[in-house]
């Protein structure tokens, strides 16, 4: 028998319990053909010689963003600028191309970096000439808007209000701005997919998960399904792609009482259709904001205020909602950051199961930034995979322990608990956010943050551990096991080469790894100077 590729002289991983580690592997038609001895008989001309390199699956981003991500780079991204005085001297030189009606949009804006006041209406009035101008918080859950930019809003009565804090925008406030600027064209949504997939495979990630399109907060456009579709078409998606419809995108649907059908896509198309490379995953909900923004929902205040946050609605329409989606045949998938929000989150899923039972229903718990010990039996009883994002731990860690304080912050984006409890993890890099798999990993089994502060100790995970929640947890997450998330023979050949092996690898430095090679179906997608 003949293979299109062997890989020899490897270290192995496979992330597969029944075989755990090889040498040798060889691809045929895009998939995992053999291991070590099972290549026996097997011949190839093209052999790559790793040269005692680390092979892993494909990692799998259990929650990102590629529109969103992708559309950084056509805006004015300010993520590096550490003052407001350069954020707003990138604002007057835009301003200073565009026509007097053009808007400037502004991406990366991050109040903690400039010193923890946000910008104003009346500082972007002055550096954008008047111009509609918008500064996207990179959470996704802030904004700061000009008075032109909330002039032409639809509610004047909330603008007025926001104008009255200075133009700041939380949460679905946001929409005042949104709305003017959105949707984007289609082709320039394939534009940023592209850019922002071309990351992903830099990075080894060979598979993603993006997390709620077609409406909500991280939406760019009600028709972000059909320019993955056409990415598709036109082989230009180089990663795999699960889509999150957000539950807004769902409408009432007429169906035969016995088929408990109330809401969905068009046509009542449901969690699963598609195929490897582009398929529905879980339907998205929002139940709170986020920490950077000060607006995720927790029973005691940020230190130091008496702001708890909030819920993203009404919590028992929030409830209904999942029900809802849940009997209409959709996995759920819900944004919970803080306890209150996971609280609200925990009774959803039980109100679901309790009108239909779980039967492959595989809910997920978005972000669970604190997750109470009271409230581990109860996730774990419902079966919840916690999709977090370990290298908030890094590039956030110090601001999230002052704003929550030492006892919160003992439990704060946790791992050894989680696992102790039965509750499966899976890691994610909610991109456009900072971090990378490897730095994920680092953060997994070293818990400081970028200044080198110990952020809940006790929550560390072995390598092998933090590896899964990469890889095969991260697909069952997905939904897409069956064909990705370990190099078992049979699944589709999706790898990262790595110069290093993080098992050996001392833990403050897995985050520097170099990725040599990635490859999609067996071929190669990406390559790096290393290689």
């Amino acid at each position: 028998m003949r293979a299109d590729l062997i890989f020899k002289n490897a270290v192995i991983h496979t992330m597969d319990p029944q075989r755990p580690t090889a040498t040798q592997m060889a691809v045929w038609n895009g998939q995992i053909l053999a291991l070590d001895e099972q290549l026996a008989g097997v011949d190839c001309d093209n052999v790559v010689d790793c040269e005692g390199r680390t092979l892993l699956p494909g990692f799998v981003d259990a929650h990102t963003h590629l529109g969103w991500t992708g559309t950084r780079e056509f805006s004015v991204d300010v993520t590096t600028e550490t003052t407001a005085a350069a954020v707003l001297d990138r604002v007057a030189a835009a301003a200073a191309t565009r026509a007097a009606s053009e808007w400037i949009e502004v991406t990366g804006y991050d109040q903690r970096r400039i010193g923890g006041t946000h910008l104003t209406a009346a500082q972007l009035d002055q550096a954008g000439g008047g111009r509609p101008v918008w500064v996207k918080h990179f959470s996704g859950h802030a904004s700061v808007a000009s008075s032109a930019a909330l002039a032409a809003a639809g509610d004047q009565a909330l603008a007025a209000a926001c104008l009255e804090r200075a133009g700041l925008l939380l949460e679905e406030e946001q929409e005042l701005v949104s709305t003017q600027v959105y949707p984007y064209p289609l082709a320039f949504i394939e534009q940023a997919v592209r850019v922002a997939a071309e990351l992903c495979l830099r990075d080894g990630v060979t598979s993603i998960v993006d997390a709620g399109i077609g409406a909500g907060l991280a939406s760019i456009s009600a028709v972000e399904l059909r320019a993955f579709q056409n990415l598709v078409a036109a082989g230009e998606l180089p990663v795999r792609a699960t889509l999150m419809p957000h539950f807004d995108a769902l409408q009432p649907i007429e169906a035969h009482p016995d088929d408990t059908l109330e809401v969905g896509l068009g046509l009542a198309v449901a969690s699963g259709f598609g195929g490897e490379r582009l398929r529905i995953g879980h339907v998205k909900f929002w139940f709170d904001g986020g920490m950077m923004a000060r607006t995720a929902a927790f029973t005691e205040p940020y230190s130091g205020t008496d702001n708890v946050g909030l819920l993203a609605g009404e919590r028992e329409a929030l409830i209904s909602q999942v029900a809802s989606a849940h009997a209409s045949g959709y996995r759920v998938a819900i944004h919970a950051i803080g306890d209150v929000a996971i609280d609200a989150a925990i009774d959803a899923l039980e109100a679901a199961r309790s009108r239909r039972p779980f039967v492959h229903a595989r809910p997920r718990l978005e972000h669970g930034a604190y997750i109470r010990d009271d409230q581990l039996a109860a996730l774990a009883d419902l079966g919840v995979t916690v999709v977090s994002q370990p290298c908030f731990l890094q590039t956030s860690g110090d601001d999230f322990a002052d704003i929550m304080g030492a006892e919160r912050t003992a439990r704060l984006y946790r791992g050894r608990s989680l696992l102790d409890a039965g509750i499966r993890l899976a890691a994610s890099t909610d991109r456009p956010h900072a971090g990378t798999p490897l730095q994920a990993v680092q953060a997994l089994t070293e818990r400081r943050s970028n200044t080198g502060r110990s952020l809940a100790h006790a929550e560390r995970l072995s390598v092998a551990e933090a590896l899964r929640a990469y890889t095969i947890d991260a697909a069952y997450a997905a939904g897409t096991e069956a064909w990705t998330g370990s190099l078992t023979p049979g699944k589709r050949a999706d790898i990262v080469m790595l110069d290093r092996d993080p098992h050996d690898t001392p833990v403050e430095e897995i985050g520097g790894i170099a990725v040599a090679q990635t490859y999609v179906d067996g071929a190669l997608v990406w390559q790096g100077g290393a290689a």
